[in-house]
């Protein structure tokens, strides 16, 4: 499948038009239609199907060849059985081809409009040059990308005009991306507008296990598991929504997942991660002497954990907790792994707490959460660690390379943005709170990240509410638990 996709985008990328005139600009639109549109899910694939099923029955009971007859135009049916498959091959691939000529048609009545849009939103280049045309092609349902060729415009000239041109084209702008390798720029843009808040009140209980909600945009909500993103850097200003986040995944995750357990680190007295109090599973460390403590005894979780996969010969936790299923369809019993999650909030308040650790301290906290980003995902623990300074004082350079999950709000300079995303984008997002850009590897989204107030967490934890927290909820090793000969 991947080899073919790799053939279908290079026959979308030949230049056509160069050979071909016309006739080739329209089969290169047509290829890159279809491909962008599979890729994206955008090709209404079973609506086109049905109606290229209709069409096949109609050819099946000849229906087709009684037109022909009635309308006195029998001569026209072919007769020939070369002819005659060419003829139903034709017919049946029809709805297909008449809806990537739309799409052909759509993108060419697009590089029409385009240039007076470009010259009144002041894209030109000293010699007048407009930016040509390259594509327009989905991202998903209400989301695409129209790419450019700079023709040596910088890109912040593409982002000082994208609100002109937004309104040229009556569109919202999300993001302009820079192609330097390509001379071009992608400029990602939907239609209608994100949503200003997203409660996520409904969903937290129908999220699923090991899923938590990252954010909503105009094509619809977005989750994901520490399967997928084993660990996660939420970056942004003060109050813009980063406690927010952390708040409500955690409690989606707690609610949907019995067997994980939780660290919440936030050394301002732990009055973030308050709501978590005296809860089961969840232990609130508000203390830098605390933190070492329970930081310290995750390399020895770690060594339980490996040894537990080693004798299983399990390569991760993925494995391990398919392995406990299936002995428990056997009627056998291994102890199930379970996730462990650590949430610090405000990680430069644990790197930088002068005066609080000593610097062999602060540097061993900072070894054990490099250890877990580098080690964690396949021994099932995790990182959530926000901070609002993303120099590398404040975070370590290391540990950040190993967060591939990013939600970053809002920034106050392209230096600290560019630190966190690899560009000036979070100086740029709105002021409504709870917008974000979610980064995972070159991807980048705007999102509405989910809310969950402090009332409606106190609500769904209040059956899991106790007198006393264990000092540590890191649990006993499943090692000791399984019988011997029970496995």
């Amino acid at each position: 499948m991947k080899e073919k996709n790799r053939h279908l985008e290079a026959f979308s990328q030949i230049k056509w038009g160069e050979k071909f005139g016309a006739l080739g600009r329209g089969l290169q639109v047509f290829a890159q239609s279809f491909y962008y549109g599979f890729k994206s899910k955008t090709v209404p694939v079973i609506d086109l199907l049905f109606v290229s099923s209709l069409i096949g029955i109609i050819i099946l009971f000849h229906v087709d060849r009684w037109c022909f007859t009635k309308m006195q135009l029998a001569f026209f049916y072919p007769k020939n059985v070369w002819l005659y498959w060419f003829y139903r091959l034709f017919w049946l691939s029809s709805p297909f081809t008449l809806w990537g000529t739309i799409q052909a048609i759509l993108s060419s009545d697009l590089r029409k409009k385009l240039s007076p849009h470009l010259y009144t939103s002041n894209l030109q280049n000293r010699l007048g040059k407009l930016p040509d045309f390259v594509s327009d092609n989905p991202i998903n349902s209400s989301t695409r990308t129209l790419k450019l060729t700079k023709v040596g415009l910088p890109l912040k000239t593409f982002n000082e005009n994208k609100d002109r041109l937004a309104s040229a084209l009556q569109v919202t702008i999300d993001q302009v991306i820079d192609n330097n390798e390509q001379g071009t720029v992608d400029i990602v843009y939907g239609f209608g507008d994100m949503p200003k808040i997203f409660p996520l009140i409904d969903r937290v209980k129908t999220v699923g296990p090991d899923f938590f909600v990252i954010g909503k945009t105009r094509a619809g909500e977005i989750k994901y598991s520490f399967t997928e993103i084993p660990h996660w850097l939420i970056a942004g200003q003060s109050i813009g929504g980063k406690s927010t986040f952390i708040n409500q995944a955690l409690t989606t995750l707690y609610i949907n997942n019995p067997g994980y357990q939780f660290l919440c680190i936030d050394l301002k007295g732990g009055v973030e991660f308050e709501v978590f109090q005296n809860t089961k599973r969840i232990t609130v460390v508000g203390d830098i002497k605390r933190t070492i403590e329970e930081l310290e005894q995750i390399p020895l979780m770690f060594e339980e954990r490996m040894a537990l996969l080693k004798k299983h010969n399990c390569k991760d936790t993925e494995a391990y907790e398919s392995l406990v299923k299936d002995k428990k369809k056997a009627g056998k019993t291994l102890s199930p792994l379970g996730r462990y999650v650590i949430a610090v909030d405000e990680v430069a308040e644990l790197f930088l707490t002068s005066g609080k650790a000593t610097g062999t301290e602060i540097q061993k906290t900072r070894g054990i959460l490099s250890q877990v980003t580098r080690q964690g995902r396949a021994l099932g623990v995790h990182a959530l660690l926000s901070t609002q300074r993303p120099d590398s004082r404040a975070l370590d350079t290391q540990v950040k390379a190993n967060l591939p999950g990013v939600i970053c709000y809002q920034l106050p300079n392209d230096a600290s943005s560019i630190v966190v995303l690899g560009n000036g984008r979070a100086t740029d997002i709105t002021n409504n709170k709870g917008r974000a850009i979610f980064k995972r590897g070159p991807d980048f989204v705007e999102i509405q990240t989910p809310i969950l107030y402090a009332e409606e967490i106190n609500a769904l934890l209040k059956d899991s509410r106790i007198d006393s927290v264990p000092k540590s909820p890191v649990p006993q090793s499943p090692i000791q638990e399984t019988a011997p000969g029970r496995d």
